[in-house]
């Protein structure tokens, strides 16, 4: 690898660092919603809501929470799995930079996938309302509202 690519990578690196006790998000279950709240820097957020009849996904920009809503929906009730992954901010003008360069452009990818941060955890739907499902030992920071 080059000096320049190394350098380059070395700059892009996020700043922060998350801990495997911390989470990307909390979470927060209304009847008919679930709300990601980010507790990390990031530039993308995606949300993959999955379930035997359903399969949803949506990107949500910087600044914003990842909400998914059963408003003009009807969920079957059923348990389902839920997976965000928050992409991390990189200097816009690396990306510039390497935008003449492959190889360059090959190493800012690798080490985007390698910085991206997920958190998955499972709902149910009971009687058309939504209601998390903690793991055994699950942090109480999960906010639920009934």
């Amino acid at each position: 690898m080059n000096r320049r690519i190394q350098l380059l990578i070395a700059f892009l690196i996020p700043v922060f660092n998350l801990d495997a006790a911390d989470r990307v998000a909390d979470i927060e279950a209304l009847p008919d919603s679930l709300t990601l709240y980010p507790q990390i820097s990031y530039a993308q957020l995606e949300l993959t809501i999955a379930g035997d009849d359903i399969y949803w996904q949506k990107k949500f920009g910087q600044g914003e929470a990842a909400t998914f809503s059963t408003f003009n929906k009807v969920l079957p009730d059923d348990q389902y799995r839920f997976e965000l992954i928050a992409s991390p901010p990189y200097d816009k003008e690396a990306w510039e930079l390497a935008r003449d360069d492959p190889e360059l452009r090959h190493e800012l990818e690798v080490l985007e996938r390698a910085e991206t941060f997920r958190q998955m955890g499972r709902f149910e739907v009971v009687q058309g309302r939504i209601m998390l499902i903690k793991s055994p030992g699950e942090s109480t920071d999960v906010r639920s509202k009934q």
